[in-house]
């Protein structure tokens, strides 16, 4: 056992492996959120159905890309938060197909994009 522990980069818990070792944790947080089963849901396999190193590399990466997104809009719509009003934010007066105006959404419910 103390050979193995002479392989590694870095010696166990210097400065350099608490370093390293940090990183982990954005990894398992990074596969938490492609497995969440209210989006991407990788973690069902009754949602890939078909067998294959092709098919399940394509719908990693649809699952993958589609996360990227969500995080991208979260990113967006955040900052957009810090730098604009309520009065800005808020969604823009429709009208029906005869010109009425349409009932303002709930304070609670975000505005339909």
């Amino acid at each position: 056992m103390k050979i193995i522990k002479s392989l590694q980069g870095f010696e166990y818990r210097s400065k350099e492996w608490y370093g390293w070792q940090g990183l982990r944790s954005h990894v398992e947080s990074n596969n938490k959120y492609l497995k969440d089963d209210a989006f991407t849901d990788l973690r069902n396999p009754s949602k890939r159905r078909p067998r294959g190193y092709a098919y399940q590399a394509l719908a990693f990466a649809a699952a993958a890309t589609v996360a990227n997104i969500r995080r991208i809009v979260t990113f967006i719509t955040n900052a957009a938060k810090k730098v604009l009003t309520p009065a800005q934010l808020r969604a823009s007066r429709r009208t029906d197909e005869y010109g009425n105006r349409l009932p303002r959404h709930a304070p609670d419910t975000p505005p339909r994009i």
